[in-house]
């Protein structure tokens, strides 16, 4: 995903076009960035308590260098030294927001991060570790290269990525300018999401594999309103505006992510001296682009470096052999199979009709799993929708809705059924029917307005999509902010609680403080949403990035359109997958 870091940056211009520091895209029309850049940006004092009036110039560097936008200043925080901006144009239809994640222990973590040091306003890239917090809750991050752009002051509000994490883990705020000493500070990702929880949200990831449905890691947050979806990650949890403290509500698995165990660490190794003994620089560049990577982005600065880092690279992925299918088309004269055994991550080939491959294909028990999957999902839109063999069908009416949803919701724990916009996704279990109109769909209390069911006969690009008309709010927050997505509450014994209440297991009933045992957490969409629902291991849920990316774009055609048409949909028809 680090094409969609690239995406999001932002240059924050002075009036006279002095670069003057960074920002990146949290939402399509929100920007964080440093109070202290704004101010500068504007002329103003960096403790001006007043929210700034006067537009913002930005530009896109890494998408249209010079192509100005205008944005302006909606949260303002300069004790934390924090700002949000919102765009007053529009943005290149490149831009993407970039994902925020944390972690329990990020120490030795790579990073990377794009600024503008003095002298240097078309930006440079700098890299280093990522360290402990300090006592004020700050990040620090060092470099420990001889060489290298240093973290200096045109780098505030520039976001940092982590390689290991696959994710924006803070902005830069500060920079150690004490004579050899290479050191920075970011705001961490959890105290950016506490800080602008409308429109921040922050993902918590482990770099371990990710979990099997029975598994479901669970989130909590404390105080006010969670302004935030329930989310795993690698291993994970959503945060915004509230404390991690255990977990309780079903998560989601990244589609690019394999449960595929890891290649051994010894044939790793082989792997990096291949690359390093058998490759000069320039076919190293040639084999990163024919693997879609960009050299110069990845970290370190030597062939060394960089074929240590393309190894790390795609065994985070559990795409290893990716690396080696290319590098044996590209060097046929290495022996790379007897070499590299591997022992996962690598995809079977199954063809349009799902025919079993061979048994010496690796990957046979995930293509065993996907195969289970899609087949029990095509029989029960089969038995739901008996006269529909192809193409799109919409529910009729509501008996047909209810019809469906309930013969793929029947036990469809047991063949992983998610829910997916293309941005966000998790399992869909419990799904159950709660009154006339309300579908219980993972957490989210759902009032399906219209459904389409489209069939192939290839089974893998099955799928329904339910219209989710919007709903109210739970009444138990107090006043929502009028641009809120979504909201969470807790249930218990017939009625509603705070999530505050919720996360902390406690809550003021009838004037006696009671024990929620056996509370649920409870979503409610407050603007009309549209959820494709199909097995985990199809085209729509264990996508790649370029397919996630298309999900997204036909997501938000709905949500503009207010409705489903065939017109809008066409672009699922040829999703391309991990496999092909």
């Amino acid at each position: 995903m680090a094409e969609s870091f690239e995406s999001a940056i932002v240059r924050v211009h002075a009036g006279d076009g002095t670069v003057i520091g960074a920002g990146f895209l949290v939402t399509d029309r929100h920007i964080l960035t440093c109070a202290h850049v704004v101010a500068s940006a504007l002329g103003l004092s960096e403790d001006t308590p007043a929210l700034p009036q006067v537009e913002l110039h930005l530009d896109f560097p890494l998408l249209t260098p010079n192509q100005v936008v205008t944005a302006r200043v909606v949260h303002w925080r300069p004790d934390t030294d924090v700002a949000g901006l919102e765009l007053t144009s529009e943005p290149p239809p490149e831009a993407s927001a970039i994902r925020l994640v944390t972690g329990d222990d990020l120490w030795g973590h790579s990073f990377r991060a794009f600024g503008f040091p003095a002298g240097y306003e078309q930006g440079g890239w700098a890299s280093g570790v990522l360290r402990g917090r300090q006592a004020d809750g700050w990040l620090q991050i060092e470099d420990p290269k001889m060489t290298g752009y240093l973290i200096a002051p045109g780098f505030s509000g520039s976001p940092v990525w982590d390689d290991v994490l696959e994710g924006v883990v803070g902005m830069i705020v500060a920079a150690d300018t004490s004579e050899r000493v290479k050191a920075a500070f970011l705001i961490p990702a959890d105290v950016l999401a506490q800080g602008w929880p409308e429109r921040v949200r922050v993902y918590h990831r482990s770099p371990v594999s990710a979990p099997a449905a029975d598994e479901r890691p669970r989130v909590v947050q404390s105080g006010g309103v969670t302004i935030g979806n329930v989310s795993g990650g690698i291993h994970g949890s959503i945060i915004a505006g509230g404390d991690v403290t255990t977990a309780i509500s079903p998560g989601k698995q990244p589609a690019a992510m394999s449960t595929e165990p890891s290649v051994g660490q010894a044939r790793l190794i082989t792997l990096r001296q291949i690359l390093t003994q058998r490759f000069d620089d320039g076919g190293l560049r040639t084999l990163c682009f024919d693997l879609g990577v960009d050299y110069d982005s990845l970290p370190g600065q030597g062939k060394a470096d960089k074929a240590r880092e393309l190894v790390a690279y795609f065994d985070r992925r559990r795409q290893i052999y990716r690396l080696i299918e290319v590098g044996t088309q590209q060097r046929p004269d290495i022996d790379w199979g007897e070499n590299v055994e591997v022992t996962g991550g690598v995809p079977p080939k199954p063809s349009a009709e799902l025919q079993k491959p061979e048994e010496s294909i690796p990957g046979q028990s995930r293509f065993d799993d996907m195969l289970r999957q899609v087949t029990e999902f095509d029989l029960r839109l089969r038995r739901s929708m008996p006269k529909v063999t192809s193409g799109y069908a919409q529910a009729k009416d509501r008996d047909e809705i209810d019809r469906v949803l309930a013969s793929i919701g029947e036990d469809c724990e047991a063949y992983n059924l998610w829910w997916t916009t293309g941005d966000e996704h998790g399992l869909a279990y419990p799904m159950r029917r709660l009154s006339d109109e309300i579908w219980l769909i993972d957490a989210w209390e759902c009032k399906v307005d219209d459904l389409w069911v489209y069939r192939d006969t290839t089974l893998e690009r099955q799928y329904v999509l339910v219209h989710l008309a919007a709903r109210p709010p739970f009444g138990v927050h107090g006043q929502i902010p009028p641009d809120l997505e979504w909201e969470e509450a807790g249930y218990f014994d017939g009625q509603y609680v705070t999530r505050a209440e919720f996360d902390n297991g406690y809550a003021m009933i009838q004037g006696k403080i009671v024990e929620l045992t056996g509370a649920e957490l409870r979503i409610r969409n407050l603007r009309d949403d549209f959820f494709i629902l199909a097995p985990q291991l199809s085209v729509y849920v264990y996508a790649i990035p370029e397919t996630e990316r298309q999900i997204r774009a036909v997501h938000q055609s709905l949500i503009e359109a207010g409705q489903v048409s065939r017109h809008a949909l066409k672009p699922l028809e040829y999703l391309k997958r991990e496999w092909y």
